[in-house]
């Protein structure tokens, strides 16, 4: 093998384990419960459809809870 070959190999391993890294944080973040949003700048759709849908979740719970209560009394 030629060491030309060998550094290549090891910047592609490098490379592979950085985005492996990078993928594993944010499924880490997002089991957690945390907006895997948060350290991105820029505005896009996914994030606008991410707190839309957050906020219809705590409607919902609201709603849920508001029954609950009307029931219960």
């Amino acid at each position: 093998m030629d060491t030309q070959e060998i550094i290549v190999y090891l910047i592609v391993l490098g490379c592979v384990g950085w985005i492996l890294s990078h993928l594993f944080s944010f499924v880490k973040r997002t089991n957690k419960g945390e907006s895997p949003c948060d350290s991105c700048a820029t505005g896009c759709e996914l994030r606008d459809l991410y707190k839309a849908k957050q906020l219809e979740c705590e409607k919902e719970k609201e709603t849920t809870k508001k029954n609950i209560n009307k029931k219960g009394q």
